[in-house]
């Protein structure tokens, strides 16, 4: 069974243009917040700001490790500050490995637009929810 990587009614919620990028912007900001879980506390991110079933689960993994004090991620931090449901969840993603690849791949230098990307997103979902006409072009003669 092929699982969605959307939380699920999302991909019913919102038309496709809406969610085209989504993993990658999630993706970036999830890295960056495992190479420094101390932007956790400068920032005001939730659970909410994730829509995908991947970018929720290690967003809500590493908010849950940063609020035991931990100021960096790594593999010990997981397995040992974890439920054994959260450590077979994270070993079914591919465990560290995928994290390690995530991190080495970002660069904090961009941590500002990531973070801009995953806010504008989030910010387009709920204008399209309040009715905003956000796919139609609208012809405009002043």
């Amino acid at each position: 069974m092929n699982k969605s990587v959307f939380l699920s009614g999302i991909e019913k919620k919102y038309p496709e243009e809406l969610l085209e990028k989504r993993m990658e912007i999630e993706g970036n900001c999830i890295a960056c917040l495992w190479k420094d879980p101390l932007l956790l506390d400068e920032y005001d991110f939730t659970k909410d700001f994730f829509v995908t079933r991947d970018g929720r689960f290690y967003f809500e993994l590493a908010k849950n490790l940063r609020s035991k004090g931990l100021n960096t991620l790594d593999e010990v931090s997981v397995l040992s500050n974890s439920k054994e449901q959260v450590i077979d969840a994270f070993n079914d993603k591919g465990g560290f490995e995928i994290i390690e690849q995530m991190v080495s791949i970002v660069n904090l230098n961009n941590w500002d637009t990531y973070s801009d990307q995953l806010y504008r997103e989030n910010l387009l979902m709920k204008l399209y929810d309040c009715g905003y006409n956000l796919l139609n072009k609208v012809n405009y003669s002043g």
